[in-house]
């Protein structure tokens, strides 16, 4: 049974993170890092073991504040500039230095970047995995995390500092295969008044139903700026919080506690509860020197592959990615009977391996 959860975790982590590094729309691109990220959760519930419960929760937490954090300085982007594609937006960052700001240090965290609440789960993960016997788990999730960071730190480096050539849109650079985008930036850009002014801004724009077009503001909302940079101060406080490891390993051991479990949900009296083993907590982990390391390990090495990825001769690699996985995009649309069909599939093939497993 370890052996299917692990085998689904792996594969999804390791194709999230792939299709992120190949997609340039900024909201699909986040997507599969959701998924990859999701990979890894599975990762640390499959090793079945409360250690590994824990890590992976702390993990959901700590990587969610920090994806929710992005998506919403996408919001920002589409708000401001009218496009979130990362082709499109190349140097246009300029003027929203909060908002480039807030994504950066997102897609470090990302990176597993100390000491967020991230990068401790990430220890306990670690730790789960060498206690069960699969030390080499470690360099998978590593990959998967970089790799996502890497994507998304490209993407940063294009929009607000300019770098990388210049590419077309087209089926080989990702951006075809949606066309409600294309037709969304053409409304949006066609018009002089949606080219940026000389402050970095753009002023407002009327469109042709008489609405005033969002990208047009020439100031981003405070209600925009504040919730993502708040979003990454709580991860950055629970990381900071003492004996949250410790907290999180206990929690998971109670709840793998079946005996225990079973008796808290089915009494009908008043007695005590049984209380079972107790997870076995490494000592401070994510304070270790050796953990730190290869956390910041792990960030530089995603500002690399990022670096890598904006260097000009990258561009017909990252082509050649994104016509290689261009089937996995024809096999799923995104439409909800897409969605509702692979569900189906994928918990039909879940239920017959698992099956197997236990017979």
């Amino acid at each position: 049974m370890r052996a299917v959860l692990l085998g689904f975790g792996i594969l999804t982590a390791m194709v999230g993170a792939v299709m992120a590094l190949a997609q340039i729309h900024l909201k699909r691109m986040l997507a599969f890092v959701t998924m990859s990220h999701l990979g890894i959760y599975l990762i640390g519930a499959g090793l079945l073991t409360p250690l590994g419960l824990a890590g992976a929760s702390l993990l959901v937490i700590g990587d969610g504040l920090a994806k929710s954090a992005l998506f919403l300085g996408v919001g920002v982007l589409q708000h401001q500039r009218g496009s979130v594609s990362e082709i499109k937006l190349r140097g246009r960052g300029r003027g929203l230095a909060v908002t480039g700001v807030t994504i950066m240090l997102g897609a470090l965290v990302l990176a597993d970047l100390p000491p967020y609440v991230s990068s401790v789960g990430h220890a306990l993960l670690v730790k789960a995995a060498e206690q069960a016997g699969l030390p080499w788990m470690e360099i998978v999730i590593a990959v998967c995390v970089i790799l996502s960071s890497g994507a998304v730190l490209r993407a940063a480096g294009r929009i607000w500092l300019g770098l990388g050539d210049r590419e077309s849109s087209g089926p080989d650079t990702g951006t075809a295969d949606d066309p409600g985008e294309e037709a969304e930036d053409r409304s949006d850009t066609a018009d002089a008044a949606g080219k940026l002014g000389a402050d970095g801004t753009t002023g407002a724009d009327t469109g042709q139903d008489g609405r005033e077009r969002s990208g047009r503001l020439r100031r981003v909302p405070l209600t925009m700026v504040l919730p993502p940079l708040a979003l990454l101060a709580i991860g950055l406080g629970l990381g900071l919080t003492s004996g949250i490891q410790e907290h999180a390993a206990a929690a998971a051991a109670a709840f793998s506690d079946r005996a225990a479990y079973a008796a808290a949900v089915l009494r009908t009296h008043g007695g005590p509860v049984p209380t079972g083993g107790r997870a076995v907590v490494p000592a401070s982990p994510a304070a270790s020197a050796g953990g730190m390391l290869t956390d910041l390990g792990q960030v530089l090495a995603a500002i690399c592959v990022a670096a890598i990825a904006l260097d000009r001769r990258a561009a017909a690699l990252r082509r050649a990615l994104t016509a290689c996985t261009g089937w996995l995009r024809r096999l799923h649309s995104g439409l909800v009977g897409d969605q509702v069909a692979w569900l189906a599939a994928g918990l039909a093939l879940l239920a017959a391996l698992s099956q197997a497993a236990l017979h």
